[in-house]
């Protein structure tokens, strides 16, 4: 790949859109501000992004 990408992106390319579906896989106590707080980055970076196609291709934009 030539660029990162962010977890996020790649949990709403597997198709978890929504950000609390895929901070109860990522987190499953949402109680832990720590581990959520270490996620704010991805989780804003991918906030405009809510179709799956869309991620995937972004991440087909980034690994070419």
């Amino acid at each position: 790949m030539k660029d990162e990408i962010s977890l996020v992106l790649l949990f709403r390319a597997l198709g978890y859109v929504s950000d609390k579906e895929i901070l109860e896989i990522i987190c499953p106590d949402l109680g832990d501000i720590e581990l959520i707080e270490l996620l704010r980055p991805s989780l804003e970076e991918a906030e405009c992004i809510n179709e799956v196609d869309v991620a995937l291709d972004l991440i087909a934009k980034r690994t070419n």
